[in-house]
């Protein structure tokens, strides 16, 4: 089976518009931030009006704002960023290139760990009732309302500085030379673990919660009160009938949880000195480095939309109210 055309075509347009209206707030927002990205060259009192004049001219900020958005709209296209000014004279595409990856290996780890144990337990406190659904949305709220900055601080200290488990920051050993790939992956996983573990447990939570709410609502439903009837088994009930209308919810919450995620991984990022995009953004503010801040929100927001737009697709694919043709 498969989704109507119209279905596919109306989400398609949909992400376009959204793709245009964030090119569009890509290069109105850093330039409204105050201070000038060529500050970090000029700085000097000794540098004459002569060379601050042609630093602009070099980086094109000399010219009117809407040539700069006709050349930005060019380069665009051709995904051409340009040099970026804090890792001058390397161009962005190079800088994002070395980040990028290390960013989505936490962003995927997160978003499948966090949304597959989410969904069991979720499924288990609807399922139990009592006492151990009461425990575990208790302690889901309160693991919601602790931001995952400070989870993630807590974590390095009692962890890594106190207990000496894990590392301080980084995402490799700096010097360790490895003799196989395994030791390799080993040792990314050690650093990383703090964290995931931040990000999962902040983004668990909300699985739990919805997962949870929407297995009651299910379970109340006709035809699984018809089933329980027929003496289907309870867990069958629960995992065969149930789990599919559930489990829709979950579905447009796994999109929001990657947009938000994207957002988080900036601060926690910079939390465990990690390198990936969220640490680049932060520099790119920092540094009013407007090549690489803009082909830094660029491309994660073209990873954020392509991602909501096939999870719009994959609901359209189970929910059956969707007409197919």
């Amino acid at each position: 089976m498969r989704v109507s055309g119209r279905y596919f075509i109306k989400r398609a347009l949909r992400a376009l518009l959204i793709l245009i209206v964030l090119v569009i707030l890509n290069f109105v927002i850093p330039r409204a931030m105050p201070g000038s990205p060529i500050t970090r060259f000029t700085g000097d009192p000794r540098l004459t009006p002569s060379f601050r004049q042609k630093m602009l001219e070099i980086y094109g900020l000399n010219k009117p704002l809407w040539e700069q958005f006709k050349d930005y709209l060019l380069n665009l296209i051709h995904m051409e960023f340009g040099v970026s000014y804090t890792f001058y004279p390397e161009p962005v595409s190079s800088v994002i290139k070395r980040n990028l990856p290390w960013s989505l290996f936490l962003l995927i780890l997160t978003i499948t760990i966090s949304t597959s144990i989410g969904v069991l337990i979720g499924m288990y406190a609807a399922w139990k009732g009592g006492g151990k659904d009461l425990a575990i949305t208790t302690t889901a709220l309160a693991s919601r309302s602790l931001p995952a900055f400070w989870v993630g601080m807590i974590l390095i200290l009692v962890f890594a500085y106190h207990l000496d488990l894990f590392p301080l920051s980084g995402a490799i050993t700096p010097g360790r030379i490895y003799t196989s790939t395994f030791e390799k992956v080993k040792d990314i996983l050690w650093h990383y673990f703090l964290p995931l573990v931040t990000l999962v447990v902040f983004y668990m939570t909300s699985t739990i919660l919805l997962m949870r709410s929407s297995m009651l609502e299910t379970l109340g439903e006709p035809y699984i009160l018809t089933a329980k009837a027929k003496g289907v088994s309870e867990w069958k009930i629960v995992a065969k009938h149930a789990f599919r209308n559930a489990i829709l919810p979950i579905v447009t919450n796994t999109g929001i949880n990657l947009g938000f995620a994207v957002s988080g991984a900036v601060l926690t990022e910079t939390v465990f000195g990690l390198p990936g995009m969220g640490t680049l953004l932060y520099q790119a503010v920092m540094n009013r480095d407007y090549p690489l801040l803009q082909a830094g929100f660029f491309i994660t927001s073209v990873c954020v939309i392509i991602a909501l737009f096939i999870i719009d697709v994959i609901y359209g694919l189970i929910d059956p109210r969707i007409r197919y043709e």
